[in-house]
């Protein structure tokens, strides 16, 4: 499929297709050699510049949309330090927002597939964006193409239901744990916020053989919430001083001093912890108990020095 494709820019134009329609991880090594080669090859950008001017890109370009938004787009994985890229952003990033002007003014400027490309990619850089929910909305506008490759086409739907499923499976099993292991479902005050948990881990990694990451990540972020609260809005002084003593202590023991509440938040972590490096030793053979010990502390530590130097103290009546 690349090696139709001689065009250095048509070449950029698959990559970012396949990469919208969220097919990318599929082609891993086509589009790694393809970028290294445009990457490599600094006479791509300098040939889109006047020649008797080191500072100046064609103005012709202006007159072909598609080669400056993909100019546009391949500008943005620019290094520091890369001054072409620069140029290059600069100079087509106000190219485009006139154009985008002119066709608020004028509706018939630009075609309606051109027009929309061009305001979608001024809107955010394709890299700042959760690469799933785009596929799931770019399936859409990329079916409304003329130019759309309709095999394709054909497969990112494919893959898009295969990779939802994947999800659900996994919200399935995170549930379950939430329900039955899960200190928010004991502790009223806390937030439940296991679902928006999965989405920050599916925006982390979205490909489907980053499953376990999804799930480990999923329980992190929603612990980390539920201890929040109860440094943030529960507990007082004399017990959160008690909850940080027994994390840092990291033994079971420690959490007899601790009220009823809190033996459940703490209990959870440290199960968790040391389940999941009872994982990594299992399948990885990696010893890593130190380090999550370490993380959980430092976790910890961080919610508790913030929220008692910057929250007011209150008390709490029985």
């Amino acid at each position: 499929m690349f090696n139709n494709l001689e065009n250095p820019l048509d070449q950029l134009e698959l990559v970012d297709t396949l990469q919208r329609l969220g097919l990318a991880y599929h082609f891993d090594a086509e589009i790694n050699q393809t970028l290294l080669n445009v990457y490599n090859n600094n006479k791509v950008f300098s040939s889109f510049k006047e020649e008797k001017s080191e500072s100046s890109f064609k103005v012709c370009l202006c007159d072909d949309i598609k080669a400056m938004i993909g100019l546009y787009k391949a500008s943005h994985y620019g290094l520091e330090g890369e001054s072409i890229m620069e140029e290059a952003w600069k100079f087509t990033t106000d190219h485009l927002k006139q154009l985008h002007d002119r066709d608020k003014k004028q509706a018939t400027t630009l075609h309606r597939n051109l027009a929309t490309q061009v305001k979608d990619a001024l809107e955010l850089p394709l890299h700042w964006r959760p690469l799933r929910l785009e596929a799931m909305w770019f399936i859409n506008a990329y079916e409304g193409r003329e130019d759309a490759n309709h095999v394709l086409l054909e497969l990112a739907k494919l893959d898009c239901n295969i990779v939802q499923a994947s999800y659900q499976e996994e919200l399935k099993e995170l549930s379950w744990w939430w329900q039955k292991y899960g200190p928010g479902e004991k502790l009223s005050f806390a937030r439940s916020r296991l679902v928006e948990s999965f989405l920050w881990s599916m925006a982390i990694a979205s490909e489907p053989q980053f499953g376990y990451s999804r799930i480990i990540n999923t329980k992190v972020i929603a612990l980390i919430t539920v201890i929040d609260d109860i440094y943030d809005v529960y507990g007082t002084l004399e017990e959160l001083e008690l909850f940080t003593d027994a994390v840092d202590r990291w033994d079971v023991g420690a959490m007899e001093q601790l009220p009823d509440y809190m033996k459940i938040a703490y209990l959870t972590l440290y199960n968790f912890v040391n389940e999941m490096a009872y994982d990594i030793l299992r399948k990885q053979g990696a010893d890593v108990m130190m380090n999550l010990k370490n993380s959980a502390k430092a976790v910890n530590g961080s919610s508790s020095a913030m929220e008692l130097c910057h929250r007011p103290f209150h008390l709490r009546w029985s």
